[in-house]
């Protein structure tokens, strides 16, 4: 059903925004920068658009559903109306949030100077596992 929503979760807190981006398109969803604002015409709610810090593109479109980066509570916010957008709803801020660990993660592991293999990576519910590398020069 179409319906304007606001979501954010604590995993979201203080995000570095290019390790965002990163994690959405991991998702195959692109970040469009230039887009500022967005309108769900179809939402059966009383808000039906809204200011964004950029909005989404899946499949080569632009979808009602955008990103802001950090609300007054510091919380990246996903809003929008994600009726007939090809993302599933349900799912998405789980596996945004577990992205953007993951990305946190491989960045820091990264800037240690570790190679990661992302072949043996796995992810549960409360664990992110893999191998990484660090070959001494």
């Amino acid at each position: 059903m179409s319906c304007w929503r606001t979501y954010s979760c604590e995993a979201l807190k203080n995000v570095d925004k290019g390790l965002a981006k990163k994690a959405l398109e991991k998702m195959g969803v692109q970040v469009d920068e230039n887009t500022k604002f967005i309108d769900a015409p179809y939402a059966l709610s009383k808000v039906k658009s809204g200011n964004v810090d950029a909005g989404f593109i899946k499949n080569g479109s632009h979808v009602p559903v955008g990103v802001i980066w950090s609300n007054a509570d510091g919380l990246m916010e996903i809003v929008g109306d994600f009726w007939n957008t090809g993302i599933d709803e349900q799912q998405f801020m789980d596996t945004v949030a577990g992205n953007i660990m993951k990305v946190t993660l491989e960045n820091q592991l990264q800037m240690m100077g570790y190679t990661i293999d992302e072949s043996v990576m796995e992810e549960t519910e409360t664990e992110i596992i893999g191998e990484c590398y660090q070959f001494a020069g």
